[in-house]
């Protein structure tokens, strides 16, 4: 008999436990939502909002991880899809608090106490997203019992209801991010192959809840119906890509324990659970083992920041497994799997005692502020809107153009805070074009319809070798623009009417097989492309598949002796790329239009593996010349002709701090004799005058002696916020240049000296350069 006083104790633990999972459901919803910045993610963040508001379609003007539901995952403002990311964010947070009160009753609520710490300690939104599906399969299995289950859970009017709904929580997440879909998928069906079982008509419901469901959410954002099936299709090669080349690598103990952990846990689940109950049992555990891989794969493939996405879920997938279980087992996997967060955490970076308490007391905080500001001064927002852009602006200015914009490789949100017009490539971040498919989607986008100016510059994540990002449009923006300005960071290209200015000759130079570790030496001087085709062993598709294949690095060996050594995708070089020359610098590619060889060629290269038996020793090489037609435009932004003599100054004793970084692109060694190959000599580096001076007439001017006397050359000041840091003075900030002299029309040049003029004063720098 229950007495009067463990009524009281219950209801104090409903009381309790409802109020617990309305705190958790509030936290993850973005009252207080981030605010643009610059950088590589908060780029695709701000892009996938404006493609949203401009209403480009989802799997054919963008390509990308997520969906139109994006901002619900990012939480990033944008007064366009504000009510958008908060409706979202509103449907899924309370269907994951019914779910976990479902998963909880009766009896148990109290122990929602417990789930805003999870939530607040769940630093990757990933985490409960992954998670979501499994409650939801768990909560429909319960209601599956026989009666005299003590899991059962009865399906009352209102718990069929909040499971509904709960559903149509879970089931937009594929719209938010497309990599949802497997253990939604999954789990659903699983749930309806349940719900088949005992009742036909129960499993068709669900099976149409599930598809208006998604449905409407995907035409509310305002994509055409049509273009559904679509999306999903076109997320193949970006998923089915991921892992070989996305893998960050880190310390083998932490997959290792991860995995340990997750085995424990579907251990535990269907010992308490699955065991003894037939069908349902059995789909349960299933269930929980297709998302504890997920789960696994989502944070371990790529070592970094990354990790969070696991620790996070095993949290909320350890509370929901345990959530009816025994208090004194349920407590040891709780302790299990908040150490396992604590250990893989803090070898990420240091987390002190109360890391966990301070995260609850931020997310809090956050909240509660950014409620008041909804309520209180909800303009506040597009205020804070505009102030991110400026300090955007500020940090990143482009300079205004007319037409269309597109931006290489990443960092795209300064083409939204400069106001200008953005026209997409499908796979809009150079980085995520690592399946030929994708390549092949940006590189058609650009010969046809490709935006009227193009920035570019070469920044690879990951030590990548710079030509496999967007590795087919390298050369199409060689064949179908021309580069018209470079300020130091980008160089601009506009797009061009008539025949292309490059092609890849369709008769190969060279096929042959090569091996891992092989030399394969080059003896073409002409520009090339290189089709590797490396395949992984039966063992490496078990590995890929499971968790990733180790890294493969391509060694190159230039043509003035160096060696460099970057990482090489299989499935990117299977589809070509620039193999020579080195092309590392935005200068590289000017050159390389203009028809000057300034960048260094490639004589011999080299594919490693460090585990041999994952990947096939032997591959395909295929070697294809690259057409160059030179384009005037490069050659003025390129090459520096001599001028006249600078006016005269006055001369200081004082000398100048002067450093060649480069020299024909190759790091400067003190008295040595230069080469200048095409009569061109690059050189690159910084000058600081010997005391204060006005920024602005700071500049380095290269005095080159040949038989008939001096010439003169001017260098461009180029950013050099580094140099400023490290002298402690501002006006260093602009102290860089790089500039290729063309001494063509020179007679025997023999040395180059460098002196600086800086307020009207000139000094000459302790440097100089003798020439062969």
């Amino acid at each position: 008999m229950i007495t009067t006083s463990s009524k009281r104790l219950l209801a104090t633990g409903n009381i309790i436990g409802i109020a617990s999972l309305v705190i958790a459901a509030l936290l993850l919803i973005p009252f207080a939502p981030s605010m643009p910045l610059a950088g590589l993610d908060n780029s695709w963040r701000y892009a996938l909002n404006v493609a949203v508001e401009h209403k480009l379609v989802f799997g054919r003007d963008v390509i990308f991880t997520f969906g139109p539901l994006a901002s619900v995952y990012s939480t990033l403002y944008s007064p366009a899809t504000d009510t958008l990311m908060m409706v979202g964010s509103t449907v899924f947070a309370c269907g994951f608090g019914l779910l976990m009160a479902l998963a909880l009753s009766p009896g148990r609520l109290a122990y929602a106490l417990l789930l805003p710490a999870i939530v607040a300690m769940a630093l990757v939104r990933d985490s409960v997203f992954l998670a979501a599906p499994f409650l939801l399969l768990y909560v429909i299995a319960r209601t599956q019992l026989v009666a005299e289950d003590r899991f059962y859970l009865r399906p009352t009017i209102p718990v069929q209801l909040g499971i509904g709904f709960a559903t149509i929580a879970i089931i937009i997440t594929p719209i938010v991010k497309a990599s949802f879909a497997g253990s939604v998928w999954a789990t659903c069906a699983l749930a309806f192959v349940m719900l088949a079982r005992q009742n036909r008509a129960k499993a068709a419901m669900f099976f149409l809840l599930c598809v208006a469901g998604l449905i409407v959410a995907w035409t509310s954002t305002g994509q055409p119906l049509e273009a559904l099936p679509g999306y999903f299709i076109a997320q193949a090669p970006i998923i089915s890509g991921y892992t070989n080349a996305m893998s960050f690598p880190g310390r083998l103990w932490i997959p290792a324990l991860v995995a340990g952990v997750s085995l424990i846990i579907a251990i535990y689940f269907h010992v308490t659970f699955g065991r003894g109950r037939g069908l349902v049992g059995w789909c349960a555990t299933l269930g929980l083992v297709m998302v504890l891989f997920v789960g696994f794969k989502a944070g371990m493939v790529r070592q970094d920041g990354h990790v969070f996405i696991t620790t996070g879920f095993l949290l909320f997938i350890a509370f929901a497994a345990a959530a009816r279980s025994a208090p004194l087992p349920a407590c040891m996997l709780w302790i299990v799997v908040v150490a396992t967060w604590k250990i893989v955490g803090h070898a990420v970076f240091p987390m002190g005692f109360g890391y966990a308490g301070e995260l609850l007391n931020g997310a809090w905080t956050r909240t509660i502020a950014g409620i008041e500001t909804r309520i209180e001064s909800p303009s506040s927002l597009p205020a804070q809107f505009a102030n991110a852009n400026e300090a955007i602006r500020t940090q990143e200015r482009l300079p205004a153009v007319s037409g269309t914009v597109d931006l290489y490789p990443t960092e795209l949100s300064s083409v939204f805070a400069n106001g200008l017009h953005w026209k997409p490539r499908p796979i809009f971040q150079s980085y995520s074009v690592y399946d030929p498919r994708l390549d092949a989607a940006n590189a058609e986008h650009l010969e046809r319809s490709g935006a009227h100016t193009v920035f570019f510059t070469f920044a690879p994540i990951d030590n990548r070798m710079p030509t496999l990002d967007d590795a087919s449009s390298v050369v199409g923006l060689l064949a179908r623009y021309s580069p018209v300005a470079y300020d130091g960071q980008y160089v601009r290209f506009e797009r061009h009417a008539g025949p292309p200015a490059a092609a890849i000759e369709p008769t190969p130079l060279m096929t042959r097989h090569a091996r891992l570790g092989e030399r394969v030496e080059l003896s073409a001087s002409q520009p090339l492309w290189a089709t590797l085709d490396i395949k992984p062993t039966l063992a490496g598709k078990l590995l890929s598949a499971a968790w990733r294949l180790p890294e493969l690095s391509l060694e190159l060996t230039l043509d003035d002796g160096s060696v460099v050594r970057r990482r090489f995708i299989a499935a990117v070089g299977s589809g070509g790329f620039i193999l020579s020359p080195f092309l590392n610098r935005p200068e590289d590619l000017i050159a390389l239009a203009s028809g000057v060889q300034s960048a260094r060629k490639v004589v011999a290269f080299k594919v490693e593996a460090s585990h041999r038996h994952l990947w096939s020793d032997n591959y395909s090489v295929q070697l294809r010349r690259i057409e160059i037609t030179p384009q005037p435009s490069a050659s003025k932004l390129i090459l520096s002709s001599p001028t006249d003599a600078p006016p005269d100054t006055a001369q200081t004793s004082s000398p100048p701090r002067c450093t060649f970084d480069l020299v024909n692109n190759t790091p400067y060694v003190a008295q040595t004799h230069v080469a200048t190959p095409g009569n061109v000599l690059s050189l690159q580096g910084w000058s600081a005058p010997a005391s204060a001076a006005d920024a602005k007439s700071i500049r380095s001017y290269f005095i080159v002696r040949d038989a008939n006397g001096p010439h003169y050359f001017t260098a461009e000041p180029r950013n050099r916020p580094d140099v400023a840091l490290a002298l402690h003075r501002p006006e260093l900030a602009t102290s860089g240049f790089s500039v290729m002299l063309d001494l063509s029309t020179l007679d025997h040049p023999r040395t180059v000296e460098w002196m600086v003029q800086a307020d009207g004063k000139a000094s000459r720098c302790p440097i100089e350069l003798k020439l062969d």
